[in-house]
């Protein structure tokens, strides 16, 4: 099984899809407009909308969300939000645009759609139809980055730092900005603002963000 090729600091699990070491050329990461939690070329997520699954996620994962703070929370919100539409400009330069077979076969490799949402809700994605689906996607594409790069090259660690250098590539090609009160991108992960009062346990390893779709080995 290939390597996560996006991850926060601290993650054990291996995973498929979604991913990105550490050590990425930083991205640059202005200020959002106001009403816009964060944008990337051109598209906008809304404070409404980070709101707004912020607090799907929040219900429907009370387990995880008890270990975290709220501005974990969100700050994984509007992460997942940035690394999806990175997945989504390397699609359409490289033709990786999956098909409805290829993604369903897909999610059967991961075990099924309800697998697949466990899955993704344990990187911060609440158990919305739209977002699980744009999640399962990202994964894909990623995927099928690794699977091109091993048409390359045979060695298995070498397609895994192509496919590496590509993310990072465009990750800090990307125009982001992201509004300063919910944190700052680094072309990995967003980082929570400082000076939250909460009491709240906050621990990192409990929500990593996008990149939580595993594919048992075959």
């Amino acid at each position: 099984m290939p390597p996560r090729f996006w991850s926060a600091p601290g993650t054990r699990r291996h995973a498929l899809g979604l991913a990105l070491v550490a050590g990425v050329v930083l991205t640059a990461c202005g200020q959002a407009q106001p009403g816009v939690a964060a944008s990337i070329d051109g598209d906008s997520l809304s404070v409404t909308e980070v709101q707004e699954r912020t607090a799907a996620f929040t219900e429907a994962y009370p387990d995880i969300a008890n270990q975290v703070t709220i501005d974990r929370i969100t700050a994984v919100t509007i992460q997942n939000f940035l690394r999806g539409h990175v997945a989504d400009s390397i699609a359409r330069e490289l033709g990786l645009e999956p098909t409805e077979g290829e993604l369903d076969e897909f999610v059967e490799q991961v075990g099924g759609i309800e697998e697949a949402t466990r899955q993704v809700g344990q990187g911060g994605v609440p158990p919305d139809p739209e977002l699980v689906a744009a999640e399962i996607r990202s994964a894909w594409i990623v995927n099928a980055l690794r699977e091109l790069n091993l048409e390359e090259v045979t060695d298995p660690e070498e397609a895994d730092a192509a496919t590496r250098a590509t993310v990072d590539e465009y990750s800090a090609a990307a125009d982001v900005s992201v509004n300063p009160r919910f944190g700052t991108w680094d072309g990995v992960i967003v980082t929570p603002a400082n000076g939250s009062l909460s009491t709240v346990p906050d621990d990192p390893d409990a929500l990593t963000g996008a990149g939580a779709i595993q594919v048992p080995p075959g």
